[in-house]
């Protein structure tokens, strides 16, 4: 078993693992937290799944495409570890907050949606051919880098709610719930700040 194989095998089990908590988390849906964990691991199974084909992706049209079907979650996936932050630690969000939100994440999503035709989220790009992954090298765009500052700030308002929630709480069980938020957004975290590097698996140099 090569590196190849290996990696697409943990791709793999990452959608596998997302999908069944997805059906774990839709059966036992009950209140608007649960709403929001459903649409976080939504938007994150989306993400893996197109990114699982962009590593399959044999031509520039084929990865193009995986690009723009793992942007409908990957676009969200902070916004909605937000939201459900923001509820789990019984944060009031306004309106006027998130509907700005909403909009200016639809229109990066669309800016997705025409890469190829302008430079909003990618100035320019090359897609090369490789019998194990594909590579993609690009320069970002204006929409590119404002979803990763924004990604970053939403990720910092989450982890600051839990960190303060789990520093209250003196129920231990409770207490170890918000470590594992904690430890959930540090690896978004992570991810929002070395996002456009971490695709490495397919050498797909983004910064």
């Amino acid at each position: 078993m090569n590196v190849h194989d290996i990696l697409l095998g943990m791709q793999y089990a990452t959608v596998s693992v997302l999908f069944i908590e997805i059906v774990i988390v839709f059966l036992r849906w009950k209140n608007t937290i649960h709403s929001c964990l459903v649409f976080a691991c939504v938007c994150s199974f989306l993400s893996n799944m197109g990114y699982l084909f962009e590593m399959k992706a044999q031509s520039e049209e084929a990865y193009i495409l995986a690009i723009k079907f793992s942007y409908i979650g990957r676009v969200w996936i902070a916004f909605a570890f937000f939201l459900f932050s923001a509820r789990i630690c019984r944060m009031k969000i306004p309106k006027r907050i998130i509907l700005p939100l909403v909009i200016v994440h639809f229109l990066i999503y669309l800016s997705v949606l025409t890469i190829g035709s302008n430079g909003l989220y990618y100035r320019d790009y090359k897609f090369v051919a490789d019998p194990e992954f594909p590579k993609f090298y690009h320069s970002n765009g204006s929409m590119h880098d404002l979803l990763m500052l924004i990604n970053l700030v939403l990720v910092a308002f989450a982890m600051g709610w839990v960190i303060r929630a789990y520093r209250k709480e003196t129920h231990k069980k409770v207490k170890r719930r918000y470590m594992t938020l904690i430890l959930a957004f540090g690896v978004q975290a992570e991810s929002s700040m070395t996002f456009p590097c971490r695709e490495h698996w397919s050498e797909r140099y983004l910064c």
